[in-house]
């Protein structure tokens, strides 16, 4: 089983936000240290599927079994409420998803307990493909990576094919570099390599 890195990625702006003023210090959420996917016949499509812009062609499929292992890092502590995965065919069924663990391999996933299971039917997917699956978003109030074992496919098949993998969530803070060091909390998208902000106010 092979691993891959997307170091450093360009897609990581911000989007939709009113200007901001200056002494307003936002710390991006996303990719600045290496993602890694493993296990993956593929892996240069790691990329789009965190940007969420892949299509069937270039989406991450599997490549020894049906199993991926996806460790994603970001630059800051942040609060996830939802992940966003995309499939077409070889549909991922029970995924296991441990916080703050960026050293795992396949043979660690029987070691630690997960922070969070999920099994996913193939009415989840109805909607653009995607299913949105909601976090228990008491466990992920501190969170630094995010480490993803998609452990079998719905069609039981040696396959499994990814589209998107996104987060949605929040900066546990932000704050003002002023005189005045206030601190804001900023609503975002987590996607992963990009990140919305949609307002972002120094009040100095």
């Amino acid at each position: 089983r092979m691993a891959t890195s997307l170091a450093k990625p360009s897609a990581m702006n911000l989007e939709g936000g009113a200007p901001m003023k200056p002494g307003l210090e936002v710390v991006l959420l996303g990719c600045t240290v290496n993602c890694e996917v493993l296990n993956a016949a593929n892996p240069e499509a790691l990329g789009a599927i965190l940007a969420g812009n892949a299509v069937d062609a270039s989406a991450v499929k599997s490549d020894c079994d049906e199993q991926l292992l996806f460790i994603i890092p970001f630059n800051q502590a942040v609060k996830l409420h939802s992940m966003h995965i995309g499939s077409a065919e070889g549909v991922p069924k029970t995924l296991k998803l441990w916080i703050n663990r960026t050293s795992m391999t396949f043979d660690d996933v029987d070691s630690f307990p997960p922070t969070q299971t999920i099994e996913l039917s193939s009415s989840d997917f109805k909607i653009g493909h995607v299913a949105v699956v909601p976090l228990h978003f008491v466990k992920w109030q501190c969170v630094q990576s995010v480490t993803v074992f998609v452990e079998n496919n719905l069609e039981g098949s040696d396959v499994t094919t990814v589209t998107k993998l996104q987060f949605a969530g929040m900066p546990i803070q932000v704050r003002c570099v002023c005189a005045c060091a206030h601190v804001y909390v900023v609503c975002v998208c987590v996607c992963g390599v990009r990140v919305c902000v949609w307002r972002v106010w120094c009040m100095c």
